[in-house]
């Protein structure tokens, strides 16, 4: 951050005198970006030191300059007289002062913002006249100390503004509600505003370290090498990442990081507000498990609507539409694959006379019992379908002919002997058994083996006939 720009208005055109010159405003800048951020003492106490000494090289270097020129005696004693005065008021001001004091930093600053640019521009720019070899009218450049209220007005004003704004912003940011922090253009932390202390429990801008330290272990790494990226590339960016409270919690925070530039368009270093979403995070979890737990009961509900939209209720079996999409899979896979497919159709013989004896509810139990019965002599890759009424077709992938007649008989077999305990008795069943031929259609197919369990039927019932070749 600077606060004086070196410009060309400073130059009095010796290039060693402009360079010292530009040097002492760069220190001049350093030292307020101390004061704006409140830097400890001894750090402050080595940056004073610092200025003290260049400002005594500065002065010496040029005074030997203008004792090899034709500047007359007495104006080189007045200027010396000049560095004198100002060598001896800054050392004790600072031996004097409380640098933990604002008032006493902010004093030093102004004074030697103010005297340090009337010097240049005035007595310094005079001087040269006789270094360049151009001695002539000079300007009259005054006593020791001396100072004009008048020509300083421009740079008075300058320094209250700043004064005035810097503390304006300081009471803005202090009452945000968010945590503010910023940073110069290599990423080094020079101001945090309140809300960060009061977060983490300490005061971050005088110990900076602490603020990776309470970055979650699993996020540091990752915020390091986008900060890092972010001062090589300054751009606005977001990143999502927890901080530990001073209890201890860890907290989500949303960081939205902003490059800083100086009016020319040079980066300066970055800005961010970083705002607390863990209740945003929370609510997000929350929803997200509330709908996935709706996923999962929208899945079941569909499978169990999906199941009754291919299952006969009452008798538990496939039904007719399962079937129908079924027989034309096996049909696609028995040509691809040039494997048999067979089929039995099942009928319960005198089914009328079962329900108008017993009742519809005893026919419903024989229904049900039959099925169970058929199911129970079939394997697990078969199909048992309950086709309408009281008829049964079981879809036999990968079985021959002779292998689905087996099956059938076994299963006459079986029904034949089960007494049912609603009419007290045996039922029997016909069956039409066939298998399918190539290029056979779906619906060819079911006809010609519902030939053959009429055929079965018309024979006597209680029966198998196979059906003949389409």
């Amino acid at each position: 951050m600077q606060f004086f720009y070196w410009n060309s208005s400073f130059e009095v055109g010796v290039p060693s005198i402009d360079e010292q010159h530009q040097k002492l405003i760069d220190l001049i800048n350093e030292l307020g970006l101390a004061i704006t951020t409140q830097i400890e003492v001894p750090r402050f106490d080595d940056l004073t030191q610092r200025l003290r000494d260049y400002i005594v090289f500065h002065f010496r270097d040029e005074e030997r300059l203008f004792e090899q020129s034709a500047m007359p005696e007495e104006e080189q004693k007045s200027h010396k007289a000049k560095h004198k005065f100002f060598e001896e008021k800054v050392a004790a001001v600072i031996a004097e002062k409380d640098w933990s004091d604002s008032e006493a930093t902010e004093e030093l600053f102004d004074f030697l913002v103010t005297w340090l640019v009337k010097h240049i521009l005035v007595a310094d720019r005079n001087i040269t006249q006789y270094l360049n070899g151009n001695a002539g009218t000079v300007q009259n450049p005054g006593q020791p100390g001396s100072a004009d209220p008048g020509d300083f007005h421009i740079t008075r004003t300058l320094i209250n503004a700043l004064n005035e704004s810097e503390k304006r912003f300081r009471l803005l940011s202090d009452n945000a509600p968010v945590m503010i922090w910023i940073a110069d253009q290599n990423g080094k932390r020079i101001f945090h505003n309140r809300a960060w202390s009061d977060f983490i429990g300490e005061d971050v801008t005088d110990n900076p370290e602490i603020w990776f330290e309470v970055i979650h272990p699993e996020d540091r790494a990752a915020y390091k090498k986008y900060f890092s990226k972010l001062t090589g590339n300054p751009k606005a960016a977001d990143f999502e990442y927890r901080i530990k409270n001073k209890e201890g919690e860890y907290r989500n925070f949303l960081e939205r990081i902003l490059p800083r530039e100086e009016e020319n368009g040079d980066f300066m270093g970055l800005i961010a507000s970083t705002v607390d979403i863990t209740s945003l995070k929370e609510a997000e979890i929350l929803l997200m498990q509330a709908n996935i737990t709706l996923e999962i009961e929208v899945e079941k509900r569909t499978e169990e609507i999906r199941k009754l939209m291919l299952t006969d209720t009452l008798t538990n079996t496939k039904n007719r539409r399962f079937l129908m999409d079924q027989l034309e899979t096996e049909i696609a896979r028995s040509q691809r694959y040039a494997s048999p497919l067979t089929l039995i159709f099942f009928d319960i013989d005198h089914f009328k006379m079962v329900n108008d004896t017993f009742g519809h509810r005893a026919g419903d139990n024989v229904l049900s019992a039959t099925a169970a019965t058929i199911a129970r002599q079939l394997r697990d890759c078969d199909y048992l379908c309950r086709y309408g009424g009281e008829e049964f077709i079981a879809l036999l992938p990968e079985t021959s002919l002779d292998k689905a007649q087996k099956i059938a008989e076994r299963v006459l077999e079986v029904i034949r002997k089960t007494k049912l305990a609603d009419i007290g008795k045996a039922i029997t069943v016909s069956a039409g058994v066939g298998e399918w031929q190539k290029n056979e259609s779906r619906d060819d197919f079911l006809e010609r083996c519902d030939k053959a369990l009429y055929v079965a039927k018309d024979a006597g019932r209680d029966r198998i006939s196979m059906a003949g070749l389409s």
